[in-house]
């Protein structure tokens, strides 16, 4: 209630500006995103696939195609909603735009979208998808880890974004297909030093911004659990239609 009261006082006089639409006064409270850009995020609802989390017109629950043929490396994804509208700016915003502002409030909702449409299981830690040091060094960030920070002190899990490194760098995945993009990150990823006994028998809550087909994360699941991880689980803000 103090805190409430607080930020609505510097409201009076510094009236918070919407991050996205740049409205001023529209921003919520504690947030940077109006509630009008909010409503812009698209939700995924069931009925969709238990294990890759795309979303059907109809129907009860049931697998893809795609993973009915090929099952994936990690047990279960899940996504916050469409890669589309507003999300999609955002998340443009995050990664290319220097928004790193945006981190905490879409962390926060990332978090409660899987308290609310996760597996449910308990899971031990929270892993960022890792970006090669070169791209480090160009964006100066990893959206993921700093997306992984909040979901885990939400969740109360500790987060590791040490373990798991991206040791080849690759291709921009745009405009590859489906067979070019597994290609492209094949052995792009590896354990750093000894902590691979870390990842024994443990269950990883996997970080990242968006899910296009699951190249990425599907090498990523691959990597830890050949490390000794037990599940793989993937939460993502957004995944493409």
């Amino acid at each position: 209630m103090f805190l409430e009261f607080v930020h609505r006082f510097i409201n009076l006089f510094l009236p918070p500006v919407c991050s996205l639409c740049g409205r001023v006064g529209e921003a919520q409270v504690t947030g940077s995103i109006c509630r009008d850009c909010r409503r812009g995020f698209t939700p995924i609802r069931h009925p969709l696939c238990p294990s890759c989390g795309r979303q059907f017109f109809s129907g009860p629950d049931h697998l893809c195609g795609s993973c009915e043929q090929d099952q994936p490396f990690y047990d279960i994804a899940r996504a916050g909603g469409i890669y589309r509208d507003t999300l999609l700016e955002a998340i443009q915003k995050l990664k290319y735009q220097g928004g790193v502002h945006l981190a905490r409030e879409l962390g926060m909702w990332l978090a409660q979208c899987w308290e609310e449409y996760g597996s449910g299981d308990p899971v031990d830690m929270v892993i960022p998808v890792p970006l090669h040091p070169r791209r480090i060094r160009m964006r100066r960030f990893n959206q993921s880890i700093l997306l992984a920070r909040v979901v885990s002190k939400r969740l109360g899990l500790p987060c590791d974004p040490l373990t798991l490194v991206r040791s080849r760098d690759t291709l921009p995945q745009v405009g590859l297909s489906v067979s070019e993009r597994k290609k492209n990150v094949r052995d792009a990823f590896g354990i750093c030093g000894g902590r691979g006994r870390l990842l024994k028998g443990t269950s990883i809550l996997l970080i990242d911004d968006v899910m296009t087909t699951g190249a990425t994360i599907g090498e990523c699941a691959r990597t830890l659990k050949k490390s000794g991880a037990a599940k793989v689980c993937v939460l993502t803000l957004a995944r493409a239609e």
